[in-house]
């Protein structure tokens, strides 16, 4: 692999004084993994390169390939598989749209801040690495699919979520072995009952 500065187009040798900074730091920045790139000129002769990278959190499908995407919605890297990360089905994004370095439309980026939620309150119960997919095509109507449960938890929107998850995890720990779904997506608040229906077919 060719050092650092020469894959920047930059010779070892190369006086530090005419070394532009800015410029290399915007060639840095093309890669969609970093987010900003600040170069540090040390006398007498090093160059110290900091980055801040972004990390790929969720594949989003389409196009029978996988986008990675970033928790701020950035497109990080085309693939053909989704690295085992939790996949979001039903993006909005226009096809043409998705490739390395946009960003996903602003609905999109909304609906990831529902999933970092609906995540945060699911790892409450150790739940989050069984997480396979969510669905987020419709905002009012999320569904998450627990593969190794093999059950969908339909969820509803991203109100009272401790409340609907708390009956999920209990409703999983009881039908442990069935396929199935489970409706969480009423109002709790309002007597609605989360409840379990099983299925051969999932």
């Amino acid at each position: 692999m060719k050092p650092l500065l020469v894959y920047l187009g930059l010779k070892p040798e190369e006086n530090i004084f005419r070394f532009w900074g800015g410029q290399v730091a915007n060639k840095i920045e093309e890669n969609a993994y970093i987010k900003k790139a600040k170069i540090h000129r040390k006398i007498p002769s090093t160059i110290q390169i900091e980055v801040e990278e972004r990390t790929h959190y969720y594949s989003a499908e389409f196009l029978g390939k996988y986008a990675y995407i970033g928790k701020q919605g950035y497109i990080l890297e085309i693939a053909e598989d989704s690295k085992q990360k939790l996949i979001l089905q039903g993006i909005g994004t226009p096809e043409e749209q998705v490739v390395e370095k946009n960003r996903l439309n602003q609905e999109d980026i909304e609906k990831i801040e529902d999933v970092m939620k609906i995540m945060s309150v699911i790892k409450e119960y150790e739940l989050d690495s069984k997480a396979t997919s969510i669905d987020i095509h419709d905002k009012n109507n999320y569904s998450i699919y627990f593969e190794e449960e093999k059950k969908r938890v339909y969820l509803g929107d991203s109100t009272n979520l401790s409340n609907k998850l708390l009956y999920v995890n209990a409703i999983i720990e009881q039908e442990k072995g069935k396929a199935g779904e489970i409706f969480a997506n009423g109002d709790v608040n309002q007597k609605f009952k989360v409840y379990f229906k099983e299925s051969l077919n999932l």
